[in-house]
C-alpha cells in the first residue's frame, strides 16, 4: 500500500512538472521560429550564451501568467489548452488531401492509405471536440485565434509578405466562429 501511495505521489508531481516544462519550452521555440520567419519581432530569435531563446521564454512566461490570471480554475485553463491543441488536429485532416492534390510530387515520410475517407471523419470529430468544450471555452478559443490572426496580419503587412497565407486560413477562423456561435446558442 505504501508503494502505491508513493507511485501516485510521484505521478502527481512528475506528470504536471513534465507538462509544465513542455508548455514553458515550446512557446519559446515557436516565438523564436516566428521571429526567424518574420512573423514576430526580430529580437525574439536571439539566443542566450547557453543557446536558449531567453526573451521568447520570458514572453511565454508572461503570457502564461495572463492565462493563469484570466482563468480562475484549473479546469477552465485545461479546457482552453485542450481546445487550442485540438485546432492543430482540425488543420491536419483538412490539409492532407489538399496537399496530395496540389503537391503530389513532394516526398513524404509515409502515405496514409484511405485518407480521402479518414481525413473527413477526423475533421468532423476534431471539430466536435472543440464544440463539446462548451460555450465559454469555445468563445475564448475564437478570441485567441483572432488575436493571433491580427498579429500574423500585422507582420505580413510589415514584411510585405503575400496575403495568400491570410486568405487561405480564413476557413479556420470561420469554422471556429461557427462552432463558438453554435456552442453559445446551445448554452442559452
Amino acid at each position: 500500500m505504501g508503494w502505491l501511495v508513493f507511485i501516485l505521489l510521484i505521478d502527481a508531481v512528475v506528470s504536471p512538472g513534465g507538462a509544465g516544462l513542455s508548455y514553458a519550452a515550446y512557446p519559446a521555440r515557436i516565438f523564436q521560429s516566428m521571429a526567424e520567419f518574420g512573423y514576430a519581432p526580430k529580437w525574439f530569435k536571439e539566443l542566450s550564451k547557453k543557446k536558449v531563446p531567453a526573451r521568447a521564454l520570458i514572453l511565454g512566461f508572461f503570457v502564461g501568467l495572463v492565462f493563469l490570471y484570466e482563468f480562475p480554475g484549473w479546469d477552465l485553463l485545461l479546457g482552453i489548452l485542450t481546445s487550442t491543441l485540438v485546432i492543430g488536429y482540425v488543420m491536419g485532416p483538412a490539409s492532407i488531401n489538399i496537399l496530395r492534390k496540389h503537391a503530389p510530387n513532394v516526398e513524404r515520410m509515409f502515405m496514409l492509405r484511405g485518407s480521402s475517407f479518414i481525413a473527413p471523419i477526423a475533421f468532423i470529430f476534431s471539430s466536435l471536440i472543440i464544440y463539446w468544450s462548451g460555450w465559454p471555452l469555445s468563445g475564448e478559443v475564437v478570441v485567441a485565434v483572432i488575436a493571433g490572426l491580427f498579429m500574423f496580419s500585422y507582420f505580413t503587412h510589415v514584411n510585405d509578405f503575400d496575403w495568400v497565407e491570410i486568405r487561405s486560413g480564413m476557413w479556420l477562423v470561420a469554422l471556429l466562429f461557427v462552432i463558438a456561435v453554435l456552442s453559445g446558442y446551445d448554452f442559452c
